[in-house]
């Protein structure tokens, strides 16, 4: 998929309401990560890992997030463990796991992953999964 400005300005508006949380415990990936979907996406919370991620994605609960986007490999808890718990809570969670492993893929089916993205992030293909889960 070879993206060009008007595709890019095409997603942004259909993007712009979005609300997202972001949880990475790699604060170099996680600032620039931000960065990049922040650039692309309505509003972007981010978490440090998956304990963080899951109280704030239940102390927002009443706002729901569109869109979950995790790492898997975390401290005090992993990607897969906070994603079970949030659609143990909201089944119809919308949920993406960028990983540089990609052997956690069926493990991720399994709990009803929506999207896997795997490391190194290319524009090109956030933009597709985003689009695909969203169906936008």
């Amino acid at each position: 998929m070879n993206i060009n400005m008007k595709e890019i300005q095409n997603f942004k508006n259909k993007t712009k309401n979005m609300r997202v949380l972001f949880i990475d415990d790699d604060e170099l990936a996680r600032e620039s990560t931000y960065t990049l979907l922040n650039s692309l996406l309505g509003m972007v919370m981010t978490a440090s890992d998956g304990e963080e991620g899951l109280e704030t994605y239940k102390r927002f609960a009443l706002q729901f997030y569109d869109l979950i986007i995790t790492d898997i490999t975390m401290n005090k808890m992993n990607g897969l463990e906070m994603i079970k718990e949030i659609k143990e809570y909201n089944p119809n969670q919308k949920t993406i796991i960028i990983s540089a492993h990609n052997e956690y893929k069926s493990k991720a089916a399994i709990l009803g992953v929506d999207g896997y993205i795997v490391k190194p992030l290319k524009l090109n293909q956030l933009l597709e999964v985003i689009s695909d889960v969203l169906e936008l």
